[in-house]
């Protein structure tokens, strides 16, 4: 698993008002037309291209779900009542107690069912991707140690269950378990890059951890031929870092490229690189 610290509240150099979108037509989301959904029996939900791709091509930029800031952060997204009333209540005890991965990962949640809220009542204007989305995502409960389930059960019934609005334990549960497998650290630089040195790139400090339901179909690689980075509009961009044949898959790295899926996930990587190098040994 991830350490994830937020370190800062907004990207670096954002500047207001946003820049126009990549679509004119679509300010929130832009999915390439070329691009298409498909299913693996090992790996789940992927996507594929259905044509040639140069170098450099957009292919998503997909709007989050949810996004949660940094500590004593101007940038926040509109809070539901119930929402408001959680932070208010345990944000400070969560921090001291759990620590800032568990404060930023429960809050997540909170914000999350606070979008469904907005959206049953009709007013999802900044909520573009539904819940729908978000219940496809993959849980993949029976991978994650008893003794990490216990845990999070304990958060949801210390902090969770004296709060209108929000489900039953058992379903946060499995709502934490897709966040943990699904979400995206936001960073300055962008992820994926392979170095063409022996010196290491650096994306630099997290500052935001969000939700994308779209992104979330796309699988690691250990030798990617997409790179991901928010925009100044807080969207997930994937961007082909070299020329993809039609009917590849596209993959990014989930993390820098440092070889740690056995250290942060739960899987050993099968990719191309790995079986080649011996990394998934």
């Amino acid at each position: 698993m991830e350490y994830r610290q937020l370190v800062v509240g907004q990207k670096p150099g954002a500047t207001l008002p946003s820049p126009p979108p990549l679509v004119p037509q679509d300010a929130d989301l832009y999915i390439h037309p070329h691009l298409t959904q498909d299913y693996d029996q090992g790996k789940g939900r992927s996507l594929r291209v259905l044509e040639p791709m140069s170098a450099g091509t957009v292919l998503v930029a997909d709007p989050p779900y949810a996004v949660v800031p940094a500590e004593n952060s101007s940038t926040y997204h509109r809070t539901h009542d119930f929402e408001y009333a959680w932070i208010k209540q345990h944000g400070k005890t969560i921090r001291k107690k759990e620590g800032e991965y568990a404060l930023s990962m429960l809050w997540i949640i909170v914000r999350m069912h606070a979008g469904r809220h907005l959206e049953i009542q009709g007013e999802s204007g900044q909520i573009p991707v539904g819940w729908k989305a978000m219940e496809d995502l993959r849980d993949n409960r029976d991978l994650w140690p008893q003794e990490q389930l216990d845990t999070w059960r304990r958060q949801i019934e210390t902090y969770f269950i004296d709060h209108w609005g929000l489900p039953d334990t058992e379903e946060v549960l499995m709502l934490i378990c897709k966040e943990e497998a699904n979400t995206f650290g936001l960073y300055p630089g962008a992820t994926g890059i392979i170095q063409s040195t022996d010196k290491p790139h650096k994306r630099g400090p997290q500052y935001a951890l969000g939700c994308y339901p779209r992104a979330s179909m796309v699988n690691h690689s250990c030798f990617p031929n997409i790179t991901w980075a928010a925009d100044e509009r807080g969207r997930l961009v994937f961007t082909t870092s070299r020329d993809i044949a039609a009917g590849e898959e596209c993959c990014i790295a989930y993390f820098d490229l440092q070889r740690q899926t056995k250290d942060l996930f739960t899987f050993a990587c099968t990719c191309e690189r790995c079986l080649r190098e011996g990394w998934n040994a």
